[in-house]
């Protein structure tokens, strides 16, 4: 079964204006019609479902769609050769000035994790040393950024090679 992104996008537009409108100034859509059924919706509340992963999706004639690569449809009027970044990192705010096209690698360099021990980005500890490491990753390799004696530090010096690695993608 294909995917719904190699429609073309004039028809998938003029098919999802019929019953949607696309509000860039907030990034939501709203319903224009009336839709029953299980989980009916109302015309003009607000379209779709947030799903497990924080993402605003809409499922029309069993086919799921991402609100943030519509948003991108409907304002460029192609589908994204890529992934969609959430510049802002909050997956649901789809404002057209929140949304930019990048790769995985980019994609990546703006999340926000955390490491589970520390709590803090990049700090990870070692039993071995009894001090505290960081790395980073880059172009699919890690580099080692030294050891340390507080978690604080193995964070910051992640932070500052992050900003020198990923620049405006550094989150």
């Amino acid at each position: 079964m294909r995917s719904p992104w190699h429609h073309d996008p004039r028809i998938v537009i003029e098919e999802f204006c019929k019953i949607v409108r696309y509000d860039h100034d907030n990034g939501n859509f709203f319903w224009k019609v009336n839709r029953y059924g299980r989980g009916g919706s109302r015309a003009g509340m607000v379209a779709g479902f947030i799903n497990e992963n924080g993402y605003r999706c809409f499922r029309i004639k069993g086919k799921k769609f991402y609100a943030h690569r519509l948003a991108w449809l409907f304002i460029h009027k192609k589908w994204p050769h890529g992934i969609i970044d959430h510049i802002n990192g909050n997956r649901s705010d789809n404002r057209i000035c929140n949304l930019r096209e990048v790769t995985t690698s980019q994609n990546i360099a703006n999340t926000n994790a955390t490491c589970a021990k520390s709590s803090l980005r990049g700090a990870h500890w070692s039993s071995e040393k009894g001090k505290w490491f960081s790395r980073i990753m880059f172009n699919g390799k890690t580099k080692y950024l030294g050891y340390f004696n507080s978690k604080e530090e193995a964070h910051n010096a992640y932070i500052i090679a992050r900003r020198n690695l990923h620049g405006e993608f550094s989150a």
